[in-house]
């Protein structure tokens, strides 16, 4: 079962996990904390880490 986190009186300062820049304030504790900038530069590294090099693309002569 998936609960919601529950909101309190509080506003918290979100800032990114990776750079430290002030997202949003938002009431609940636990909230998602990586800005679009770090967010889209961990899904290029790990797209890019995914790649082949051109050296192990080896094709038949046959």
């Amino acid at each position: 079962m998936i609960t919601e986190p529950a909101e309190t009186e509080n506003d918290f300062e979100v800032l990114c996990a990776w750079c430290g820049v002030q997202i949003r304030t938002d009431r609940t504790e636990e909230s998602y904390r990586t800005c679009l900038e770090c967010f889209y530069q961990i899904v290029a590294d790990q797209l890019n880490s995914q790649k082949r090099p051109g050296s192990l693309l080896i094709t038949s002569d046959r």
